[in-house]
């Protein structure tokens, strides 16, 4: 990756990005990003089950439909046209003042 991308991969607060998702684009509601909202959070519970839950066994059945559960989320993201994706940048990029 070049050294912007991870300037900016560092500079998100990733502990956010399901609530900004689900507040943008919830999950089955007819937002172009939806899609991306529903993914993440089963991505995201998956990945809090392989780093805290010792006996969890992953299949290769598994792991193939977590790929997949990513492309959807790629694609939807990709799909989606520039002013919506940069919503979301931006929107994951400023933290809101509390």
């Amino acid at each position: 990756p070049s050294d912007d991308w991870i300037k900016v991969y560092r500079s998100l607060d990733h502990s956010q990005i399901g609530s900004t998702l689900i507040a943008i684009a919830p999950p089955n509601s007819p937002h172009p990003l939806a899609v991306l909202s529903l993914q993440f959070q089963r991505l995201k519970e998956a990945r809090l089950e392989a780093d805290y839950d010792p006996s969890i066994v992953f299949s290769k059945v598994d792991a193939i439909g977590l790929i997949a559960d990513a492309r959807l989320a790629i694609d939807a993201f990709s799909n989606a046209n520039r002013d919506v994706q940069t919503k979301l940048l931006v929107a994951l990029l400023v933290s809101k003042r509390r």
